[in-house]
């Protein structure tokens, strides 16, 4: 007796939380002597990223408007950012929002001598899921290297997977590691998809997989045992975009080379909201 065709049968919602994704450029000492403006010209920052300056007491930075920026003038105190009082010197974070931001000297002659700089940081980038069917025109059927299939390709949260098959000789069942393995259905766990009938007889079933590894089967006969399984890595989002750019150099007190900058690399921050999804199973044994 053919046994287990899985029909999944589901309305998903799945609601992501806010993501930022960022480096830390470590840009040196505050002082003069450092054109600061040259340094930030031909980056390009994101939203995420953090400007870190060792800053002292008796000169910090200050976030100011564009007309202050110009002129270097300005009557009232605008506040320090982060300030540690009773230290003489510390790592002062700027964290720049998207558009742009002037920053200035809090000692109006060092910001007349130019001690000033503008950053301009873009919107996160926002990533297009992909549709893939799975085996391409083959479809999900025995006889199709599915790690071939997999290979070279990059898998993202948000990406969907067409599974075409045969629902009176096939299934799909996603299993624990042990149970892709061993090819043992027992370890498997409920398929969150929505399936339709198609025109020439076959079932689709499109799957938007979670994070993580994810490996899928065929629960009837000798499938799994013939190859038809496939094991998929589904990545955060922010993956997709390539990580900012090398490190570069950095200033140092006397307007020279400090060496190179040092980043924190590719800063996740990514959260997931709530998920919900309401899920039907219809499980046939087929004479």
């Amino acid at each position: 007796m053919k046994f287990l065709v899985i029909t999944c049968c589901c309305i998903a919602i799945q609601i992501l939380g806010t993501a930022a994704e960022g480096t830390d450029y470590y840009v040196g000492d505050w002082t003069t002597g450092v054109n600061f403006t040259q340094w930030s010209q031909g980056r390009v920052f994101h939203a995420g990223d953090i400007l870190i300056f060792t800053v002292s007491a008796s000169d910090t930075i200050l976030r100011v408007p564009k007309s202050v920026y110009d002129d270097c003038k300005w009557d009232l105190r605008f506040p320090k950012i982060f300030p540690h009082p009773g230290n003489t010197t510390w790592n002062e974070t700027v964290v720049p929002w998207v558009g742009e931001n002037y920053y200035v000297s809090s000692v109006q002659d060092n910001c007349n001598a130019g001690k000033k700089f503008m950053v301009s940081v873009e919107s996160p980038p926002v990533y297009t899921p992909t549709e893939y069917t799975v085996g391409d025109d083959r479809g999900w059927a025995p006889g199709v290297d599915y790690s071939q299939w997999t290979a070279n390709k990059n898998f993202y949260f948000g990406d969907s997977f067409r599974f075409l098959f045969n629902a009176s000789q096939h299934s799909v069942v996603e299993v624990w590691e042990p149970g892709y393995q061993l090819c043992n259905e027992s370890y498997f766990v409920p398929v969150l998809g929505l399936a339709s009938r198609q025109s020439d007889g076959r079932t689709l079933l499109k799957v938007v997989p979670p994070l993580g590894m994810r490996y899928y089967t065929s629960a009837n006969g000798n499938d799994c045992q013939s190859g038809l399984k496939m094991e998929l890595e589904i990545k955060p989002q922010y993956e997709a975009f390539a990580p900012s750019p090398s490190p570069e150099e950095a200033f140092s007190p006397t307007g020279g080379v400090a060496g190179q900058e040092t980043s924190a690399g590719y800063r996740s921050m990514t959260s997931l909201g709530s998920g919900a999804a309401i899920v039907v199973l219809l499980l046939l044994a087929i004479a």
